[in-house]
């Protein structure tokens, strides 16, 4: 699997310029990212969004999730000192979509630590 490596203000950008939509493209993608680089059969970022959209605080919790997921791919691809920012990044996501940003920028730390061929 290759990442996609994307510019974390760029990501910002995109979601307050679609008024916070784009979060749930980003949302699905870095979800089933996760999901393929880590092999995970129990994350599926179809329903994920689908509960998200009809019970919003489940978005929430699905921020905090992929943070510990985050950790898992980091740890995986040798990120030295890997720490599950879950909830920052929940906190920071109020913060004008900052946490975003962070998500963006964590999972750019793992996609470069891994190795692909």
């Amino acid at each position: 699997m290759r990442p996609e490596f994307r510019s974390p203000w760029t990501v910002w950008a995109i979601i307050m310029f679609t008024c916070g939509f784009g979060a749930i493209y980003f949302l699905y993608t870095w979800t089933d990212e996760l999901k393929r680089a880590l092999g995970r059969e129990d994350v599926n970022p179809a329903m994920d969004i689908l509960f998200s959209l009809l019970c919003f605080p489940y978005a929430y919790y699905l921020v905090v999730r992929n943070g510990g997921l985050i950790r898992d791919l980091q740890t995986r691809a040798g990120v030295p000192n890997p720490e599950d920012k879950g909830i920052m990044m929940l906190l920071a996501s109020c913060l004008c979509g900052y946490g975003y940003v962070m998500i963006q920028e964590e999972m750019n730390k793992a996609w470069q630590q891994m190795p692909y061929g």
